[in-house]
């Protein structure tokens, strides 16, 4: 495109005369058309798994790509897990609870994630968006019929969501959510360095020793490491985040809160003595 500052800008073209300039041909750039939809893999966008792109209003994307939160473990019988646009209080429970790195990334805009049923079989399904993010974002109380019928794409062109931080993992690298071979044997080598304790109670179950289990800090049933163990007894591990679903028999409950009863009776005595 050519400027034609001899008719449109008239003290212009003196000055660009006067100080013997000259004229400037002006070509414009070609806009390049990123494809909206990319695979998000360690290799080819380290960004989307290493940190956060801290934008005026905590935005994130890799290369600009907005991005979504999800679970992607279900089991059958359970409600689907819904992903997430935005930090919504969801998301800031699922972080103080500890269970975080249960959460992978993507920029997929179709609908379909990609899962795995039962921490076995691998596949495509539609999950929804997340009611609290949509009704937090919007600020107010949403309906079903809001997230039935939300638009990825739709959304992405008129918003910019965020994340305080992001998980490690993305959907290019979805382990199972399945306990190791060993894990028998390495559960009962934790219990045994702690001498069959509770860690929360401090209960002593040696005596049964099936009523003290080892629970996995962040959710993540493959992370073995001891820093993310911790022994509790049955009643403590069902208090745990999202952990009400266990079940526990009137006989095992007695015997725990017995035990506990014993302990403190022991410990006092034992000040006693002092």
């Amino acid at each position: 495109m050519r400027l034609d500052t001899d008719t449109a800008f008239e003290d212009l073209t003196a000055l660009i005369r006067r100080i013997g300039a000259k004229e400037k041909f002006w070509e414009p750039k070609p806009q390049i058309d990123f494809p909206l939809e990319i695979e998000v893999t360690q290799t080819n966008h380290p960004e989307i798994t290493a940190h956060l792109f801290d934008y005026p209003f905590g935005l994130i994307g890799a290369y600009g790509r907005q991005c979504l939160l999800y679970i992607p473990y279900i089991t059958s019988g359970r409600d689907y897990p819904k992903f997430h646009f935005m930090e919504c209080s969801t998301i800031k429970q699922m972080r103080n609870g500890g269970r975080f790195e249960r959460y992978i990334v993507t920029n997929k805009v179709s609908g379909l994630f990609s899962v795995y049923i039962n921490n076995h079989y691998k596949q495509e399904v539609q999950l929804d968006v997340c009611m609290n993010c949509l009704s937090e974002h919007r600020g107010h109380r949403v309906s079903i019929f809001s997230v039935r019928n939300f638009d990825i794409k739709l959304f992405f062109k008129k918003c910019q969501p965020y994340f305080k931080t992001l998980p490690s993992g993305h959907d290019g690298n979805i382990p199972p959510n399945i306990y190791r071979n060993n894990w028998d044997a390495i559960s009962a080598t934790y219990r045994n360095s702690v001498r069959w304790c509770c860690e929360q109670c401090g209960v002593n179950l040696a005596e049964r020793q099936n009523l003290l289990h080892t629970h996995h800090r962040d959710g993540v049933k493959t992370n073995t490491s001891t820093k993310n163990l911790i022994a509790l007894c049955k009643l403590c591990h069902i208090e745990q985040f999202q952990h009400n679903h266990m079940s526990i028999t009137e006989e095992e409950k007695a015997f725990i809160l017995g035990m506990r009863r014993r302990n403190s009776e022991n410990e006092r005595k034992f000040k006693d003595m002092r």
